[in-house]
């Protein structure tokens, strides 16, 4: 058996858990800056801040806005 070193595409093969890792973190993070977002759309809405106005300063669809 050739060990992994030696294959044509070694680099490749070696770089898949790191990129699967950095996939992972590259979505937690996106999925907690949207969480973020969306509680600071609520606290708007809570403190009386127009839709428009929210929708405005956190790039959300008004309705998305809404169905919070």
């Amino acid at each position: 058996m050739k060990e992994i070193s030696e294959l044509e595409n070694a680099d490749e093969i070696l770089n898949l858990p790191n990129s699967w890792e950095e996939r992972g973190i590259k979505k937690g993070i996106e999925r907690g800056f949207e969480k973020g977002i969306k509680q600071i759309a609520r606290r708007m809405l809570e403190e009386g801040s127009p839709i428009n106005f929210i929708s405005k300063v956190t790039g959300m669809d008004e309705e998305e806005i809404k169905k919070l």
